[in-house]
């Protein structure tokens, strides 16, 4: 007759499984958290352990007067902000605060960065050449932030330079894309496809005295302003790293010839 002649019904119990991946999704978190830990253990333990030393030669010393106590002291305290700031960074890594957006001069804002960084520069023979885009739109930025940002950036080149060499900043606007870019090219020592992988990694860094959140939390502000953070780099050549920003075409303030 073409009827059915029964049912077959096949229950299975997940809960099992969903329990499993519960537990190896905490399992994740907890060695995220246990590496970060481990992390911040290690960025402090040396700048704690100068700082006991020098306690200590103070204590012995404390009454030879050939000693100089003020250059101690002042290492110790050096010491004592290196531990702050790795800790501070670290804050503004976990919780970096929501940006504050306003109306603000793009080009206005890489200038005021430039000249924070132009003195270092200058004492690493370091040239420092701008190029801003013709008709740059305001944009909703915080500004505070995104100077933090391209400071760590500018930093980062002159890092990647211990001969000296130049480093280009380019802005410009993409009318048609409605995206703002900032670029941030060195002539430095580059970076390898491994160390492109690890970059932005919290505590990773090529830097001698570096934490490796300076980038992690520039791409947190970036990410947080709608944009993102591009890298290129050559081994030998250089790197290049290229801010893009959502942009919202307001009224037109800057009248720099474009390049």
């Amino acid at each position: 007759s073409g009827l059915p002649v029964g049912v077959f019904l096949k229950i299975k119990d997940n809960t099992a499984n969903r329990l499993l991946e519960e537990q190896m999704q905490r399992n994740e978190c907890l060695s995220a958290v246990g590496q970060m830990a481990a992390g911040i253990a290690h960025e402090i333990r040396n700048p704690l352990q100068s700082i006991k030393s020098f306690v200590q030669l103070l204590q012995e010393k404390s009454q030879d007067m050939a000693i100089p106590m003020v250059a101690h002291s002042d290492i110790v305290i050096g010491e004592i902000e290196r531990v702050n700031r790795i800790v501070k960074e670290f804050l503004h890594f976990s919780r970096p605060s929501q940006p504050c957006l306003a109306k603000h001069d793009l080009n206005c804002l890489v200038r005021e960065a430039v000249i924070l960084i132009s003195s270092d520069a200058a004492y690493k023979k370091i040239k420092i050449e701008e190029e801003y885009g013709l008709k740059v739109p305001l944009l909703m930025l915080d500004d505070a932030q995104l100077k933090q940002v391209l400071i760590n950036l500018l930093s980062n080149a002159l890092a990647a330079m211990p001969q000296g060499g130049t480093v280009t900043l380019r802005t410009w606007y993409d009318y048609y894309l409605n995206e703002a870019w900032i670029e941030v090219s060195d002539t430095g020592v580059g970076m390898d496809e491994a160390t492109m992988k690890q970059l932005g990694k919290p505590f990773f860094t090529t830097k001698d005295e570096g934490t490796g959140l300076g980038f992690a939390v520039s791409r947190r502000i970036i990410q947080n302003h709608g944009g993102e953070i591009k890298v290129t780099s050559t081994v030998g050549k250089g790197s290049t790293f290229s801010i893009v920003l959502p942009g919202i075409g307001l009224e037109v303030e800057n009248e720099e010839q474009e390049f």
